[in-house]
Order: C-alpha cells, then sequence, then structure tokens
C-alpha cells in the first residue's frame, strides 16, 4: 500500500483539480496547465505586435523564439498554487479520497485553518520550483528572475504581492506551511512542472531580471491566456474529450489544445490591425482634396524622422485638421516602431461617442482584415449605435463590430482599435486590480490624446504620469491641442523622454501652430 501511495505522488495526479464550478466533473490542474500554456503560444503569434515581442524578449535577455517558449511554461504554472491542501480540499470542491493519506495532509494546527489564497501559494513556491530548471539560487529578490516570475504569477488575480525576504524564498514551507509540505504535495509540484517544461519544449531561462514594464506586459499576458483557458465552453470541450479518452493522456490533451485554441482566441476578436499600406496622405483621405499646410508638412516630414517609438505633439487651431493628421502620423509611428495598433482618448464621453464613430469609418475603410473597434467609457452600453455597429456593412470596408467577449470587464481597450475617454488611459498608473491588462493593451497601440490641454491640475499630473509609462513600454504617443504651448507642452514631452530613459529634458520650444517629434 505504501509503494501504491509513493507512485501515486511521484506521477502527475489528474486528480488534484483546477476547474470544478458549473462544470459535470473535476477539471484537472494539469489540463489547466497546459491549456494556458497553448493559450499564451496563440497570444504571442496572433495578438502580440512585433514591437512587444522584442520587449518581452529585450527585457529578459533571450531571443524573440526562447521568449515565447519561456512564456508559456511560466503561463502553465500561474495555477502550481492550486496544488495545496486548502484549494484541492475546499468544501465547494470535489473532495478527492487521497486528501486522508498522510502523504497529502495538511499542516496541523489551528494556526494554519485559515485559508490561503492559490495566487499567493503560485508566488512563495515557484522560485524553488525554478531553481531545478537553471533560474540561480540564493540571489536576493531584487536581483533574481525567478522570484520575479514569482510574483509575475502571484499576480495573476490582478494585485502584486509583497517581494518575498531570502529566507521565504528559500524555503516557502517553512515560512508557510500552509502551501503543502507533506511529500506527495512537493512531489506533485515537481510532476506538474516538469510535464509542462517538457510540453513547452523545455524552454532556456532569461539571463536577467526584467524592467517593470516588460514584466508587467507577461503579468497581462498571462492573465489573459487564464481568462481564454477559465471560459466555460472551452472547459466543457475539452473536459469531455478528457473524459472520453480515459487514457489520462497530458501529452495527447496538450496537443488538443494547441489546436483548439487559434479558433478559440480568434472567436473573442484577440488579434492586430492589419492596415492598407500608408502612402500619401491623400491616399489615406481621398476626401481631403488640399490637405492643410500642417497636414502636408506632416506627410512630407514625419517618415524621414520616425525611426522607432517616439511622441509626436501637434498644436494648431480648432478646424486645420489635427485629428487626421494624427491618424495618418499614427499609420507612420505604428509600424517603425511594430505597435500596429490604435487607442484615441479624449476628455468627455459626448467627444468620445462622435469620435468612436469617425474612428469606425476610418478603420471600416483603411483596414485589410476585420477589425473590432471598441468604445471605453462607464456609459458605452447605454450607446445604441455601439450596440448595433454590425448590422450594416458598407461595400470595400471591413467589418469594425466588436463582440461580446471582447467588451466584457477590463477587456476593451484589448481591441486592436479602440476610442475612449481619457480616465480609461490614466486609471493605469493607479494601484488598481488587473492594471496590467491596460498597460498590455496600450504597449501594443499608437496613443492619441486628444485635447491635451483639458485637464486640470490632478489630470495633468495623471497624463505625466500616463507619458512616462508609455515611454518606458516604447508604445508611441501622439497629443493633440488647439492652445497647448510653453512650459506645460515641454513637461508632456519630457515625462515621455523620462520614461524612455534619456536623462535630460528636451531643448526644443513646440511651436504654434506646428508640430514637434521626438
Amino acid at each position: 500500500m505504501a509503494c501504491m501511495r509513493s507512485e501515486m505522488s511521484d506521477r502527475v495526479g489528474v486528480w488534484i483539480w483546477a476547474k470544478f464550478s458549473n462544470l459535470p466533473w473535476p477539471y484537472p490542474l494539469i489540463c489547466h496547465m497546459l491549456d494556458t500554456a497553448a493559450m499564451v503560444g496563440v497570444l504571442w503569434d496572433e495578438f502580440l505586435d512585433e514591437g512587444q515581442r522584442r520587449q518581452i524578449a529585450d527585457g529578459f535577455g533571450t531571443s524573440v523564439d526562447e521568449a515565447r517558449a519561456m512564456a508559456m511554461f511560466w503561463a502553465g504554472l500561474h495555477d502550481i498554487g492550486k496544488c495545496c491542501p486548502h484549494f484541492v480540499g475546499q468544501p465547494s470542491g470535489p473532495k478527492p479520497e487521497l486528501l486522508d493519506e498522510p502523504e497529502f495532509a495538511a499542516a496541523a494546527g489551528w494556526m494554519h485553518e485559515e485559508p490561503i489564497r492559490h495566487e499567493r501559494v503560485s508566488h512563495l513556491v515557484v522560485p524553488t520550483l525554478l531553481a531545478r530548471y537553471g533560474y540561480p539560487a540564493g540571489l536576493r529578490p531584487s536581483r533574481s528572475v525567478a522570484h520575479q516570475v514569482g510574483q509575475i504569477l502571484g499576480g495573476h488575480h490582478g494585485r502584486y504581492g509583497l517581494a518575498l525576504d531570502r529566507a521565504t524564498m528559500a524555503d516557502p514551507g517553512k515560512a508557510e506551511p500552509r502551501v503543502g509540505t507533506a511529500s506527495g504535495w512537493v512531489a506533485q509540484r515537481h510532476a506538474l512542472t516538469d510535464a509542462l517544461f517538457d510540453a513547452c519544449g523545455r524552454p532556456v531561462p532569461p539571463t536577467r531580471v526584467a524592467p517593470a514594464g516588460t514584466a508587467v506586459i507577461v503579468t497581462g499576458l498571462i492573465v489573459l491566456a487564464d481568462w481564454l483557458a477559465s471560459q466555460t465552453d472551452w472547459l466543457l470541450a475539452r473536459g469531455t474529450q478528457w473524459y472520453t479518452a480515459k487514457d489520462d493522456d497530458h501529452v495527447a490533451h496538450y496537443a488538443r489544445a494547441v489546436k483548439a485554441a487559434p479558433r478559440h482566441v480568434q472567436a473573442a476578436q484577440l488579434g492586430t490591425a492589419s492596415w492598407k499600406p500608408a502612402g500619401t496622405f491623400q491616399e489615406v483621405f481621398p476626401h481631403i482634396t488640399r490637405p492643410h499646410p500642417l497636414q502636408a508638412d506632416l506627410a512630407a516630414h514625419l517618415p524621414d524622422v520616425t525611426k522607432g517609438p517616439g511622441l509626436l505633439l501637434v498644436t494648431a487651431p480648432t478646424g486645420d485638421g489635427k485629428t487626421e493628421s494624427a491618424l495618418y502620423a499614427a499609420r507612420i509611428m505604428g509600424q517603425a516602431s511594430g505597435r500596429t495598433g490604435l487607442a484615441l482618448f479624449l476628455p468627455t464621453m459626448a467627444t468620445t461617442d462622435a469620435m468612436w464613430l469617425r474612428t469606425r469609418t476610418y478603420t471600416a475603410a483603411s483596414t485589410l482584415t476585420d477589425t473590432p473597434v471598441t468604445l471605453v467609457h462607464s456609459m458605452a452600453w447605454l450607446n445604441t449605435d455601439y450596440d448595433h455597429a454590425g448590422d450594416i456593412l458598407t461595400e470595400g470596408c471591413t467589418n469594425t463590430f466588436a463582440g461580446d467577449w471582447i467588451r466584457g470587464r477590463h477587456r476593451p481597450l484589448l481591441s486592436p482599435v479602440t476610442v475612449g475617454t481619457w480616465d480609461q488611459g490614466t486609471i493605469a498608473t493607479l494601484p488598481v486590480r488587473f492594471n496590467a491588462m491596460r498597460w498590455l493593451a496600450m504597449s501594443g497601440k499608437t496613443i492619441i490624446v486628444d485635447e491635451a490641454h483639458a485637464y486640470d491640475a490632478f489630470g495633468h499630473a495623471l497624463t505625466v504620469r500616463l507619458l512616462e509609462w508609455l515611454g518606458h513600454l516604447g508604445a508611441p504617443v501622439i497629443l493633440l491641442s488647439a492652445t497647448l504651448a510653453g512650459s506645460i507642452a515641454r513637461r508632456l514631452v519630457d515625462a515621455y523622454r523620462t520614461g524612455a530613459g534619456h536623462t535630460t529634458p528636451s531643448t526644443t520650444t513646440p511651436a504654434y501652430p506646428g508640430w514637434l517629434y521626438t
């Protein structure tokens, strides 16, 4: 009997479950881990832009291909914390019989009876698990990439945990016995991680701790993959195949997940915008037969100075065509930086609704494939045009309708093209839950902030912080204003430059009317 228990604890235990609510059977943890890894592989290929992929690879010191496999492995590990007594044995779950075995005992004592969140367990155990795969051990948490990964995975429910101390990182079971210190739990975490590591192609570890912005993008990517792999329709389809096969073959399950994931991501409308070649200003806007001098000058000279991410400030009176100038510039800047997405932020819901209509028409005429255009503010659900935007299709144009999933909570900014109120961007600078999703979304877009002068002192401070982050993330930014000039304009420009790593302020004074690129 003892030999049987040892064998059960050494191989992947399919009785360790991850999902049970609204399902006819418990969904195994190993299946959910492999599902999430498969989702990240598809999101990496279809959702992330070239600039985002390059930023993740450069941030962790790996090649792009190595970074893809690495992100898949980390994503699969996000729920490794569910392999613990408190989660598997919770009263609302299926209560596996093996919980009664000594090898899977929970920590004794009243002080250990309080449940512990599974994402906290992931944060605690991941650093020691990763040491088995070549991640350096014994370093201070701030210098440990294994700890950084643990903190990323511990934040997959929207908030990061505090950094661990060195003693806790070295021996999480001693510092927190509720993670599951009995031999069965330890062996199962190893078995689960080994199976995932092999499925992801045995990825090499990163060579360095990544900058904060890169870590935030990876967090958002993992959260997004988890959301997709946790949808009931996905779980029912994959679970039915698993229980029908009756072979407990997680390798075959992973193959099925890899095959099904692209359709699932496509149904969620997660992808990149495919724009028609920009060409000349008149080709992009054929209805403008005589461009304003500002538009003509921008179209003639911006392509020559745009070599990567940057900030464009356009100041001109109302009626000089700043919006069209920005849309044209976004095509140039997005291509140069490897960010194909587009986001427009405006100060009020009324102006946002009007701009959404214009942007939807522009996108339908300017893209090669169907591209959802989301409307993002608290009252978007009251906009009847938004609710029925897919009812009318114009000949020669692509479909811009945004479906139910991409409109869900925390998700509209993930659309390839989005129009929202200014606060939908700046709220990411605050310590709010799931702000990583906003940074993931904005890091793949050219951000246009219209009426950049229209905010009070608090709003201006938030805009400064937003620009610092966008500069850090390498997202192109376009600021539009009819009145912005002087010290305020310079402060906004310098905020972006600071985030991008420049240590000296700009010496160029913004012209009015005119444009400035840095």
